[in-house]
């Protein structure tokens, strides 16, 4: 046998099959599938790498297959951007499984085969801030094109007025970090280490969109959340384990301390001329609307509607409806909101919410 001879993956996914390790994949539901090609790998990647109680095998074949997985993997986009994770696959990757060569262990007799983790790769091929920045930079572009809506899986009864969750850019691990840095074991308990809401975390992670993206989508998302943080506040979304002196830290800087980077990009934004005119008017403007050249005048109310509440947009369905410029009267509040939408973009409420305001004055 070679000294320092790898493991490969193929010899860990057979041991991981053995009887000793039944106990173990029940628990967790470790499952190995065969792909088309003929190779195997895990039915799913746990994340179980940034755990050390787990099994030091079931640890390094996760690691192993992340490097012989595309970065548009789902189990790299499960991942997302947390450094902590990646300082903990980079352990992996560079103390890869060795088989033990009997004659060089001192004190010690073999009865079959044993592995253990080497000495570092030396040349090993992947750089840890390369992947750092790409899958961060990726997180933050499917962030900044679509953000997710909040929900909450213990409170699907309630609404929280369609805001969006703000954890890709306000989430902050460098407490974690800091703890691996200086040799310490990461454990679910440090979870509690995160920090969802970070001025800092908040402000570079916006410079960077603005940078791989545009500026004016950085001065958007920015004015979104600060639209948003009255709801977020108040239902204290995410915010568990915050003390209210750290939310009003918070509250403090996103409303005032981003005034510096909001003339920038409001600076470096190109100004539209006049408002976009669609080819179309909107889809319940009347005939009469059209004939007294009110078409504009409409669309510019509903606009500003659009950014308030259902209740305020409902008024002023209302009150076009009286001057004869709109024909909602007898149509569904569904077929309104989706059309709505489709005219003006993302609305900060929801369906439900429009069709229960209709009946409010």
């Amino acid at each position: 046998m070679e000294e320092n001879e790898s493991v490969t993956l193929e010899e860990m996914y057979d041991i991981l099959m053995r009887d000793e390790y039944k106990k173990f994949r029940e628990e967790h539901d470790v499952k190995l599938v065969t792909l088309e090609d003929g190779t195997r790998r895990l039915s799913r990647i746990i994340n179980g790498y940034t755990v050390d109680h787990l099994p030091l095998l079931y640890r390094h074949i996760e690691a192993e297959e992340m490097l012989v997985r595309d970065f548009d993997d789902e189990a790299w986009r499960d991942l997302g951007y947390r450094s902590y994770a990646y300082y903990k696959l980079y352990e992996l990757w560079k103390r890869p499984l060795v088989w033990a060569n009997p004659l060089n262990e001192k004190n010690s007799v073999i009865d079959g085969r044993i592995a253990k983790e080497g000495d570092d790769r030396l040349f090993f091929e992947w750089d840890l801030g390369y992947i750092i920045d790409y899958l961060r930079d990726k997180d933050l572009n499917a962030f900044a094109d679509n953000p997710p809506k909040y929900t909450a899986s213990k409170r699907d009864y309630l609404d929280f007025g369609g805001v969006h969750s703000w954890r890709t850019i306000t989430r902050d691990y460098s407490a974690i970090d800091k703890k691996i840095d200086n040799g310490g074991c990461f454990d679910l308990d440090d979870y509690k280490l995160v920090k969802e809401y970070d001025a800092a975390c908040l402000r570079e992670n916006l410079v960077i969109i603005s940078r791989l993206i545009e500026a004016k989508r950085s001065a958007e998302l920015l004015r979104m959340l600060q639209s948003e943080w009255p709801t977020l506040k108040r239902w204290k979304i995410e915010m568990d384990d915050m003390s209210n002196d750290e939310i009003e830290e918070f509250e403090e800087m996103l409303m005032n301390g981003f005034d510096d980077l909001l003339e920038q990009w409001d600076a470096e934004t190109p100004h539209e001329e006049g408002p976009k005119v669609k080819a179309e008017p909107f889809e319940f403007i009347t005939d009469q609307c059209r004939k007294e050249g009110k078409v504009e005048a409409v669309e510019v109310e509903l606009r500003a509607a659009a950014k308030g509440t259902a209740v305020a947009m409902w008024k002023t369905i209302r009150t076009n409806e009286a001057l004869g410029y709109l024909s909602t009267k007898d149509v569904a509040a569904s077929k309104i909101y989706k059309a709505l939408t489709a005219y003006f973009g993302d609305l900060p409420y929801n369906e439900r919410n429009f069709r229960d305001a209709r009946n409010k004055r």
